[in-house]
């Protein structure tokens, strides 16, 4: 083959590649594929065992404060909770809730019902957006995995929390906002606007972290205001509107709610605004006071090892056990992620998926409460969708300049094998996990000295015919090699299931008495048949001993 033809096939094999990635990136129709069969009819049936296998108990037993903000609405036609106008949490789930309760009645089963149906539909949303913005494979991958979680799976059935519904309207916005983004205009695009804009509002009005979405949609589009303003003159006139109706939407609550607030103790934090929260010390133990700015680094570490040890647990189906920054599940993931998530930003300015998760990170990491798993699930997706770019940028940076990433990972591994014997040595229960920990990262700094010494390698006549055997290993071999992910992902998709199966079996049969909250509720339905209605009663969960 001459040069020419080299030349001429070299630029069709990018040609082609390009109209590829347009195409998959493209918002057009296309005939479905054999992944997308996959991804649908699974979420289907988890959705389907969602709808069947909620708890199966006489009334709420975790939390009944978005129920019983549900029935205020629906009996008295007011927003209040034990005898007070409620004004921190959003009305929009309760909103939903009283609305679908009005046609099918209120029961236990409706209300999970609507969550199911939230859950499942954020799920089908969720692929649509990040095959866009990714590949199927990636969709695919982080759908599959989220969908037969089972910390997702009891969440859902268990738990009537609001993260549900927020999730939906969240990935129904950023795949709406990348659709407008990418599109040509056209007759239908104030339609667009508008629908984006009511999205975008009841996000806002379902959850405050909601926000974020409007704060991000913002930055990602005035980010070219130094190189391109045409594009941020575009992006204004795009987005302009559902920008308003967020921003109004946000402005209208607080408007609302501030002079309805009753402040029942001198302490600050809770029940206050979010925003003022946001500024004590700490959540749990509000009589502690401000914050001050030498105490926001430390909660930024501390919730930034909780936040991935969450989505660690989420992915590999296990609790980590503990949250020593230096495991490769704390670490590993948050490198891993700012990586993932630089690399977009990086590229054009990012898109508006991109903006939105380092808005709703930033405000998580400056929250002074414990990180809970339902404030992980609704951005996981995203977070893991950074964690593959993350590892696909470590993977062409190993092959594109293997010495500089081998010195890199080298220094790395041989820094936290260090840590970790120290944290192994001062620790008296679990020890083995720092060991385990240990050897992983001793193991990396192996794999960083190979890469590192490539170079005497290749030049090394001994170790040239090391490198010619590998080059002969049968084409079959290499193929089960390149399988291994696709084993790893079904290995964890049936272990997710058959977890799920042990949280069905439970909430069809659950035993009350192992409940977290079953003494107040006993408690509290002893009060109801022994004291008067009028009685001040003091409540370690407020909620339920309200409801009961």
């Amino acid at each position: 083959m001459d040069k020419q033809t080299l030349v001429v096939s070299h630029f069709t094999v990018i040609e082609q590649s390009t109209s590829s990635s347009v195409i998959e990136r493209s918002g057009f129709r296309r005939s479905l594929s054999a992944i997308d069969v996959v991804v649908y009819a699974t979420i289907l049936v988890v959705g389907f065992a969602l709808l069947s296998f909620y708890i199966k108990t006489p009334d709420l037993t975790l939390d009944a404060t978005y129920p019983e903000l549900a029935k205020s609405l629906v009996k008295n036609g007011s927003y209040t909770f034990d005898f007070r106008t409620e004004t921190m949490f959003p009305p929009g789930f309760p909103l939903m809730v009283a609305f679908i309760e009005k046609l099918f009645g209120t029961s236990q089963a409706v209300l999970f019902h609507v969550i199911a149906v939230c859950a499942t539909l954020g799920l089908l949303v969720t692929y649509e957006l990040l095959r866009r913005v990714e590949s199927r494979t990636a969709a695919a991958t982080i759908c599959l995995l989220l969908a037969t979680s089972q910390s997702f799976f009891s969440f859902v059935t268990e738990m009537p929390f609001a993260e549900m519904p927020y999730f939906l309207f969240s990935s129904a916005a950023l795949l709406l906002a990348w659709k407008m983004a990418h599109s040509k205009g056209g007759a239908n695009q104030y339609g667009r606007m508008l629908v984006l804009g009511f999205v975008l509002a009841f996000a806002v009005l379902i959850r405050s972290v909601g926000i974020s979405l409007v704060m991000g949609l913002c930055l990602w589009t005035v980010t070219p205001i130094f190189k391109k303003r045409r594009l941020v003159r575009e992006r204004l006139a795009t987005f302009i509107i559902p920008v308003i109706f967020g921003l109004v939407a946000q402005i209208g609550w607080s408007t609302w709610a501030k002079p309805r607030q009753v402040i029942e103790w001198t302490l600050p934090g809770w029940p206050q605004s979010y925003t003022s929260q946001l500024l004590i010390k700490n959540g749990n133990d509000p009589e502690l006071g401000y914050a001050r700015l030498s105490d926001i680094p430390g909660r930024i570490a501390t919730n930034a090892t909780a936040r991935a040890a969450e989505v660690s647990q989420l992915l590999t189906r296990r609790e980590t056990g503990t949250q020593f920054w230096s495991s490769p599940l704390i670490i590993g993931v948050i490198v891993l992620i700012a990586i993932g998530l630089l690399g977009s930003l990086l590229k054009e300015g990012g898109e508006v998926l991109d903006w939105y998760f380092l808005c709703h990170e930033a405000l998580f990491l400056l929250w002074p409460w414990e990180t809970e798993t339902r404030f992980v699930l609704p951005i996981v997706p995203l977070a893991w969708l950074y964690l593959w770019r993350g590892a696909k940028v470590i993977w062409k940076l190993a092959k594109s300049h293997t010495q500089q990433a081998g010195l890199g990972i080298l220094v790395f591994g041989a820094l936290l094998t260090v840590q970790l014997a120290n944290v192994a040595m001062h620790t008296s229960e679990k020890r083995y996990q720092p060991i385990l920990a240990g050897c992983f990262w001793a193991l990396l700094s192996l794999v960083g000295s190979s890469m590192l010494l490539m170079r005497f390698v290749r030049t090394s006549a001994g170790a040239s015919k090391w490198m010619d055997l590998l080059k002969e290993i049968p084409s079959r071999h290499r193929r089960l090699f390149k399988a291994i992910p696709v084993f790893a992902l079904l290995g964890l998709v049936v272990y997710g299931f058959v977890l799920q199966v042990d949280t069905m079996r439970y909430n069809e049969n659950p035993d009350l008495t192992q409940g977290p909250w079953y003494q107040d509720i006993e408690a509290a339905e002893w009060i109801r048949s022994h004291e008067p209605v009028d009685e001040v009663v003091m409540a370690r969960k407020q909620d339920l001993v309200f409801h009961y």
